[in-house]
């Protein structure tokens, strides 16, 4: 059994999560959508938990905005 779970500021969220239907994707795995329908206001942070008896730990996946691209750039070294 998988079990999934969304969370705001690291309380169980219960209103709003609609669960999708379980979709085969032909070679033995399988796909869940679970939605949270919300209004986030600023601060809320929003956390999907995904549990498995196959998992040591429940895989966690924090969501927000995402972080801005940081500039690179590349140095050549100059031979004499």
């Amino acid at each position: 059994e998988i079990e999934i779970q969304w969370l705001k500021n690291e309380q169980l969220e219960k209103e709003g999560v609609a669960f999708g239907e379980e979709v085969q994707n032909g070679d033995w795995t399988y796909q869940l959508q679970v939605m949270l329908e919300t209004q986030p206001q600023r601060g809320d942070v929003y956390t999907c938990q995904v549990g498995h008896a196959s998992l040591e730990a429940p895989i966690t996946v924090q969501w927000g905005k995402p972080l801005p691209s940081i500039p690179s750039c590349s140095v050549e070294p100059i031979l004499p």
